[in-house]
């Protein structure tokens, strides 16, 4: 079984490498701005609670219930594609 999976990584042509590179790498990325965003969000509502900034605070979790779905959409499309796209090759 290791040589079929040797074998199968040799025979794939250069554009097949960097077409599965650059979509792996495009899955990650959005993994990473979907981390990073929650990370600031919920950075910025701690800040701004110590600080009492009760309005800016609701503000924030209004920008955060809109930018949410759009980001998780985004993550969800490319980590199914990244991994439907393995399991075809």
């Amino acid at each position: 079984m290791e040589r079929d999976i040797n074998s199968k990584k040799q025979s794939w042509h250069p554009e097949e490498r960097h077409y599965a590179q650059t979509t792996k790498k495009i899955a990650l990325l959005l993994i990473w701005v979907f981390v990073i965003t929650f990370a600031i969000h919920y950075g910025c509502i701690f800040a701004l609670s110590l600080l009492g900034k009760e309005l800016a605070v609701e503000a924030i979790s209004e920008l955060f219930g809109m930018w949410l779905p759009v980001v998780s959409g985004f993550v969800g499309g490319a980590v199914t594609y990244y991994f439907t796209k393995r399991d075809e090759e």
